[in-house]
C-alpha cells in the first residue's frame, strides 16, 4: 500500500506536526488575541481522549498523539484544555 501526498498537503502536515510538538509541560503560553488574551502555563500533554475533572469542572479532550491536548493553567488559576493550533506565540 503506497501513500501519496501533494507538496502543499505534505509541507501542511510537517508544519502541523511542528507545531504540537514543540510544546512542553512548564511552557507559558498565550490564547486569545488582542484584549481578550489570557497567558498561561501548560500543566498536562494529553495524546488520547481524556476526561478530567478540575476546579469542580468536567473538561474533555479529543486528543491523539498527532494532535495532542494540553491543560493550561491560565493566569487567573482557571484551568482550560486547549489544543497547539489555539495558542499564540
Amino acid at each position: 500500500m503506497s501513500l501519496w501526498f501533494d507538496e502543499t498537503r505534505l509541507k501542511k502536515l510537517k508544519s502541523n506536526i511542528m507545531k504540537t510538538n514543540k510544546w512542553n509541560e512548564g511552557d507559558k503560553v498565550q490564547i486569545g488575541k488582542g484584549g481578550n488574551a489570557q497567558d498561561g502555563e501548560i500543566l498536562t500533554r494529553f495524546i488520547q481522549q481524556t476526561t478530567i475533572e478540575v476546579d469542580g469542572k468536567t473538561l474533555e479532550a479529543d486528543a491523539t498523539a498527532e494532535k495532542p491536548a494540553f491543560l493550561v493553567k491560565l493566569a487567573d488559576d482557571k484551568h482550560v484544555v486547549k489544543f497547539a493550533e489555539e495558542f499564540e506565540i
